[in-house]
């Protein structure tokens, strides 16, 4: 068959025929052109839509919380991390598609729950959580609704906040501590003035009742015996003495109260430091203390580190501390059989000078330890303890940039130890 050109032989122009062929090759070539562009479109917007869920992936992921997608019948959809990992580690259930089964391994919501709490509420709910191990975890959860405006999801976020609940405990705690202060200067004040007078009178009223006793003496042996105060003279005779070293007594404890109180208000005077021998201070504190170790214990021993780098400090302050941690010690002690320990050291790995003071003690039980250093609190109130002394140590060991450390068991002993940071110009 012979081929018919789409042309007009007379014209040259295309033939009815030929030009709805050019004009359907026109309209196919716009069409892939069309395709192509759609496709270029398309794999761009893929290969974008790829970057940006890496880069979605990459933040979610460097977030140092947990963040966890949960739908709305507390179903797992993704978590950040190593979320379930984490959360599922002590006792939950790694198979089971729910929070409270993988996570705890529950069988049912956890009580108290924030998620349950927002998809009642529709609105974010936090709860602050403390763990075994000491730490403090906030939780949140935050509303995700569908466009019928309900709740399709829930975005569980986990922050570790112990440092911040801690801080503001520690500020809580000034501020209670510098209203405590304010009282105990004013106590100080008001107890200490109607004190002394009697700590002024008592010795002139002993000596007048030695004065006395002589002349009543003669009376009760040329008349017998007779009544002072409603009691025979004969019993008073040997009681009265007594009661002036009562009150003798009493009013002495109430001065060394006041004088802690005083001690608990100031503030240390460490405008001007000095290098301090640590070593040197406590042969001074144990001297001061050598009447109350001699009447507690027969196994009293120090260890000395020679020599040992100083410290800028106030040497009175430090020397009031050691003498608190070696009188703790002795009290503590249930007989003179037990022993006291009193050690100084170097730690060059920390740079820090270390004591050490351990004793055999009655220990110190471990719902106690957390509040040993608190003012006013003490197991001794029986015999006579202000639960003060501990109190004072810390502040100045905080003044002095210095650590306080206890390591107790019940019935056996407490070790506690105390480090400062060497002076810079000290000798290595």
């Amino acid at each position: 068959m012979r081929h018919r050109s789409p042309f007009n032989r007379k014209t040259l122009k295309p033939a009815a025929g030929g030009q709805r062929r050019i004009g359907l090759n026109a309209a196919l070539s716009r069409e892939i052109a069309r395709r192509k562009r759609t496709e270029d479109e398309l794999r761009a917007y893929e290969e974008l839509s790829r970057q940006r869920d890496l880069e979605f992936r990459t933040l979610i992921h460097a977030i140092p919380d947990r963040i966890t997608l949960l739908t709305a019948d507390l179903r797992i959809g993704w978590s950040n991390k190593d979320t379930d990992l984490e959360y599922s580690r002590p006792c939950g259930n790694p198979s089971s598609p729910t929070c409270y089964g993988r996570w705890h391994g529950r069988g049912e919501p956890c009580e108290e729950c924030p998620v349950l709490r927002c998809l009642v509420s529709g609105q974010t709910e936090d709860q602050l959580i403390k763990v075994p191990d000491g730490r403090y975890w906030g939780v949140k959860a935050f509303p995700m609704r569908d466009e019928a405006g309900e709740i399709a999801h829930i975005i569980h976020v986990t922050s570790d906040v112990t440092e911040k609940v801690r801080m503001r405990q520690e500020t809580e705690r000034s501020g209670r501590l510098a209203s405590l202060g304010q009282l105990a200067a004013g106590v100080a004040h008001e107890v200490n003035n109607p004190n002394a007078l009697t700590l002024h009178n008592v010795p002139i009223l002993q000596e007048a009742w030695d004065d006395m006793q002589r002349i009543l003496d003669e009376v009760q042996t040329e008349k017998g015996d007779f009544t002072l105060g409603r009691l025979p003279y004969s019993r008073l005779r040997s009681q009265i003495p007594r009661m002036y070293e009562q009150i003798l007594e009493g009013s002495r404890r109430i001065r060394g109260i006041v004088e802690d109180l005083k001690d608990f208000v100031r503030q240390g005077d460490l405008s001007v430091l000095e290098p301090v021998d640590l070593n040197a201070v406590v042969q001074f504190a144990v001297r001061l203390a050598d009447n109350t170790i001699k009447v507690s214990t027969d196994h009293f021993s120090i260890s000395y580190t020679e020599p040992l780098p100083t410290f800028m400090g106030a040497s009175q302050r430090i020397e009031q501390v050691v003498v608190n941690l070696i009188m703790n010690a002795c009290q503590a002690l249930p007989d003179r059989d037990r022993a006291v320990r009193v050690e100084t050291c170097y730690d060059r790995s920390r740079h820090r000078i270390i004591l050490r003071v351990a004793d055999e003690g009655s220990g110190i039980e471990e719902k106690n330890l957390a509040h040993i250093l608190e003012p006013f609190f003490t197991t001794k109130r029986q015999q006579g303890g202000t639960g003060l002394g501990l109190s004072i140590v810390a502040r100045i060991l905080r003044e002095h940039d210095g650590e306080l450390t206890f390591d107790s068991t019940p019935g056996q002993g407490t070790v506690v130890t105390i480090a400062f940071p060497v002076a810079k110009e000290s000798p290595r």
